[in-house]
């Protein structure tokens, strides 16, 4: 059993917390950015649905757009204090980008995510 820290900071009383969101970015206990990263992809994922649903009326160039106006901000938000998370969670975070790419191009799983960049002009 852990032992239990209590704070008090006038009448309120302070509790440990497994994990705290703060300025937008999850932090845990051990400074562990899984939370974070599942967190991230949750809301790219959702946001490159709503792309691909309107992908079938839109031309790429839009679509390149929407990514670069909302999911792209939430990619890259705060990278500077969470960069070095390691290379599995980099790993999925550039799932997360190649997914985005395929639906932008309507290409299918597997296609060159590199030729795809570059098609698009968008940054590493």
């Amino acid at each position: 059993m852990e032992d239990q820290v209590k704070v008090h900071v006038g009448a309120l009383e302070l509790w440990k917390q497994n994990s705290v969101n703060y300025l937008g970015v999850t932090v845990d206990k051990h400074l562990c950015w899984h939370p974070h990263v599942d967190k991230v992809r949750r809301q790219c994922f959702g946001k490159i649905v709503a792309i691909r649903r309107a992908s079938a009326y839109l031309p790429p160039l839009i679509c390149r757009t929407l990514y670069l106006s909302f999911v792209l901000p939430n990619l890259e938000y705060c990278s500077v204090v969470w960069d070095r998370c390691g290379a599995a969670l980099t790993c999925k975070l550039e799932r997360v980008q190649n997914y985005a790419l395929r639906v932008i191009l309507k290409k299918p799983p597997g296609s060159n995510t590199v030729e795809m960049q570059n098609q698009l002009n968008l940054p590493p």
